[in-house]
């Protein structure tokens, strides 16, 4: 709840950054492009198609401003030294969103970034990735909460199936790997060590060997070291 409540809380700090991007006190730049902005609001198209409307210093993006790309992405926040960097939200022409922080022009710090399908992360980032603490939410309603790694669950982490399965472990390169307990509808309960997403014990009856036998245990202290 409080990584989403610090989300939300961005969507205001944006809303107010739009405002203040209209009524900037600096002065206006020149109209002619050729010329040096410093210390002032205004507009520069790029040749590419791009355009930035905002706060210049010293000929650099740097404060408020709105930069709308040639393929119709838009950036719309706080930037320091030509890049993006401080709280600020991009929208995809596909409809994806991101609202949150930035840094040297990566989503860096707690941000959300809601798919074009509904789909929604909302937690840490670190040079474009999840990575961190979040909460990712599927569209068929499933959901995980936990640790992210290069933007695989990574660590401890909580995940809800759509069918109410429930797995509360470790993690590992996106599968459950090492300690956990996954729990089914009808009660059953495997506790124990997962390897590549995979039961052990479960591993071991699939090769044949009997549950409680000796060979069933041997296998599975195997598989754990």
């Amino acid at each position: 709840m409080k990584v989403i409540r610090i989300c939300l809380s961005f969507l205001v700090i944006v809303a107010y950054s739009t405002t203040a991007l209209a009524e900037s006190a600096l002065p206006d730049c020149p109209a002619n492009q050729s010329l040096r902005f410093d210390n002032c609001f205004g507009t520069y198209t790029v040749l590419d198609g791009g355009k930035y409307v905002g706060e210049w210093q010293d000929g650099k993006k740097h404060g408020q401003g709105n930069y709308t790309v040639p393929d119709g992405g838009e950036y719309v926040g706080e930037w320091k030294e030509d890049k993006r960097h401080g709280q600020g939200t991009y929208t995809w022409l596909n409809g994806q969103q991101y609202v949150g922080e930035w840094k040297d022009d990566k989503r860096n710090g707690q941000g959300t970034h809601t798919y074009s399908d509904g789909e929604k992360y909302v937690g840490e980032w670190q040079d474009e990735r999840k990575n961190g603490q979040g909460v990712f939410t599927l569209l068929n309603g499933e959901k995980y909460v936990g640790e992210f790694k290069d933007a695989m669950r990574n660590g401890q982490g909580a995940f809800t199936y759509a069918n109410g399965e429930k797995y509360l472990g470790e993690w590992k390169d996106d599968k459950r790997n090492g300690q956990g307990t996954q729990t089914f509808p009808d009660g059953e309960k495997w506790s124990g060590y997962f390897m590549n997403d995979e039961y052990v014990p479960r591993i071991c009856t699939d090769m044949g060997l009997t549950e409680g036998s000796s060979e069933h245990g041997q296998c599975v202290l195997k598989l754990m070291d």
